[in-house]
């Protein structure tokens, strides 16, 4: 094979994507960042894809904090159209068509720790960029004066690419939302021309608020929703037939997960609890003959790899580091996988798209030191050209690695997470920063480069990140042993993984903080109450510290799966969400404390920070203070985020002296 370009050279895209995006007025934020700016400069690229016929990349950028679409022309590298949204609205989600026209999702900004807001608006443009046209939505619809050509109407709905529909016309498979339902939202799948914006009714979901699995064609097979107890139901659909429930098929279990479906081949990919770990199989239909293609002792898979005929070439679980096994051993995907393993033995390497005909691929390779890198691959050849990097400024010789680690909680529940050292300092106990994550539930942190860890390892910290019980990537008994234990066992999992760390000799007792975002944020602050001699310190970014509460409860009201959700969940005893909520008991509270927080901020409300003040300030303990009043769940702007990580570093330098 020959290898791909080496990190020396400035690679193509990435090239092209900075010198089309660096304006004058940009060029503060394009030019190659320095300090600590080498790490709070958000990625240059968001995601990728590849177009059917494996002539263009299109890619979702961040340029000024703004996420953009730039097309790219794979045989000169030449930039062939950008669209660029204005004001808050920015691309979400893109979807090749066909080989010169693409669908994109518009979504609105609310800071870097939330997912971008869903417009529930599909706008269609071409390859240029130019000329496209709103093909769902409030605003979709044309005046058809002195035509006779259909075209689309607006739609008071939500709409949500959901596959590419591989037929003569070009169209989209489109889940739909009305703004009329109140609470719990029925979902209609249609298909939507994605020239015209005409749509046909295809099915309804058999259940509120139902996602979507397709075949090879792009038509609904598998559908799965939750009830008001947050059990999951699965339903198979036959082409053009109704729902039925998945269990009811032979071959499948009450605990089997489908992930995949192939209408040519008949079979349904599947993965279920297997012993102490977890089976990938495949079931054929209508007869149920199961085949285990893949098994790993302790999590579920990560990553599966399809071909254009929706056939599973390889499934890769992620226990700690990535493990890949192959599926199909004579497949062009799978020569690929190993021949790129080959070149890049110390890093992850993944299929994200291909082209209709398998015979291109983009493959993202990366590291816990590496943000990664884009390449084109033939698929027959296996000749390889790097096309872009997601952080180009980053050399990954300088990073820290990350490092694995496993423990026993106090009630024997096995935790994970991840250890990273400053770079060349493997030895000897450390200012220790604790991390739990965001989420909390389904949310996971992975062997990847995470620009806070490399942060503080760079500021001579350890680090430690956390994947509590409730995590994801761990199955579900692992999730469901966080439900209704924000306050404790959770909180308790972080409590006991710091002192595992003291243990091993890998942390200084004496200088050890915890710091979080979101869910993190309030992990930190209910820690240092239930450990008040265990941390030095408290940072909390985003977070939130009154569980009676949470802004989501309104929509329980009207949603009865929002109600179970926190039923469920986070509980509803008045007394319990109070014991569990660190803003009534800042009496406990002698570590040093920073909160920092936006006022635009809908997820986490601004008067969850401000009450945390006052509680503190109320007991004599004033916090260090950061507001940033156009921000919201997170800091978008890069002069803002740039602003708290100095002080969160300076925060943490301050408390943690000898």
């Amino acid at each position: 094979m020959h290898a791909p370009l080496r990190r020396a050279r400035l690679v193509a895209l990435a090239g092209s994507l900075l010198a089309a995006s660096a304006s004058a007025a940009e060029a503060s934020t394009t030019a190659p960042p320095a300090g600590l700016a080498v790490f709070t400069r958000a990625p240059l690229i968001v995601e990728a894809t590849l177009s059917p016929g494996g002539r263009y990349l299109a890619a979702v950028t961040l340029t000024a904090g703004r996420r953009a679409l730039r097309i790219v022309n794979l045989a000169d590298h030449e930039i062939q159209g950008t669209l660029a949204p204005q004001g808050i609205t920015g691309v979400g989600t893109v979807r090749w068509v066909t080989d010169d026209r693409l669908v994109v999702e518009l979504v609105d900004e609310e800071g870097n720790l939330a997912p971008p807001r869903w417009r529930g608006e599909i706008y269609s443009v071409g390859v240029d960029c130019k000329g496209g046209s709103m093909i769902f939505g409030y605003r979709a619809g044309r005046m058809q004066t002195g035509s006779h050509i259909p075209q689309g109407e607006r739609e008071a709905a939500w709409g949500l690419v959901v596959d590419r529909l591989r037929s003569s016309v070009p169209s989209v498979l489109v889940e739909a939302r009305s703004f009329r339902d109140v609470g719990d939202r029925a979902v209609t799948l249609y298909r939507v021309n994605a020239i015209t914006g005409v749509k046909d009714l295809i099915i309804r979901g058999p259940m509120a608020e139902a996602s979507f699995l397709t075949d090879e064609d792009g038509l609904p097979r598998i559908a799965w929703a939750m009830d008001e107890h947050t059990r999951p139901h699965f339903f198979y659909r036959q082409a053009s037939a109704g729902w039925e429930e998945l269990k009811e098929l032979a071959g499948v279990r009450a605990v089997s997960v489908p992930l995949g479906f192939s209408s040519r081949d008949r079979t349904l990919y599947l993965y279920e609890p297997d012993g102490s770990g977890f089976a990938v199989l495949a079931v054929s239909l209508p007869g149920g003959e199961r085949k285990v293609l893949a098994r790993n002792e302790r999590t579920p898979p990560s990553h599966l790899t399809f071909d254009s005929a929706n056939r599973l070439v390889a499934v890769e679980f992620e226990p700690d580091l990535p493990v890949l096994e192959i599926v199909e051993p004579g497949h062009p995907f799978a020569r690929a996988l190993l021949a790129l393993r080959r070149a890049y033995p110390d890093e992850a390497v993944r299929i994200l798209d291909h082209s209709a005909d398998d015979a291109r691929l983009l493959v993202r390779v990366s590291s816990d030191r590496d943000p990664g890198r884009y390449l084109v691959v033939d698929a027959r050849t296996l000749q390889a050209e790097e096309v872009g990097e997601v952080r180009p400024w980053v050399n990954p010789e300088e990073m820290a690695e990350a490092s694995p680690i496993h423990l026993t909680a106090r009630d024997g529940l096995p935790i994970h997470g991840y250890l990273t050292r400053p770079p060349g300092r493997a030895e000897g106990p450390l200012p220790l920063v604790v991390i739990p994550h965001g989420g909390p539930f389904g949310i996971r942190f992975q062997w990847e480069f995470e620009p806070e860890a490399q942060l503080l390892a760079a500021g001579g910290f350890a680090v430690l990140q956390v994947n509590f019980r409730g995590s994801g990537g761990y199955g579900g008994a692992y999730q469901w042993a966080g439900y209704r234990h924000w306050g404790d066992r959770m909180v308790e999992d972080v409590i006991d993984a710091t002192r595992h760390a003291v243990n091993e000799g890998w942390a200084d007792p004496q200088r050890i903080c915890i710091y979080g975002a979101s869910f993190g944020g309030y992990a930190a602050l209910q820690a240092v109450t239930l450990e008040p001699e265990l941390y030095r310190c408290a940072a909390g970014y985003a977070g939130v510290y009154d569980l009676e509460r949470l802004p989501d409860r309104e929509e329980a009201v009207t949603s009865r799966l929002a109600r179970g959700f926190y039923r469920t969940m986070v509980g509803e005893d008045p007394e319990e969400l109070r014991r569990a909520s660190p803003i009534h008991h800042a009496e406990r509270i002698t570590a040093r404390v920073f909160l920092a927080h936006g006022k635009e901020d809908r997820r986490a409300p601004f008067e969850q920070a401000e009450r945390m003040r006052k509680s503190l300030e109320a007991q004599g303990r004033r916090p260090e203070w950061l507001v940033e009043p156009r921000e919201g769940h997170g800091f978008y702007e890069e002069v803002a985020r740039e602003r708290f990580y100095r002080r969160l570093v300076e925060f943490l330098r301050q408390s943690t002296q000898p």
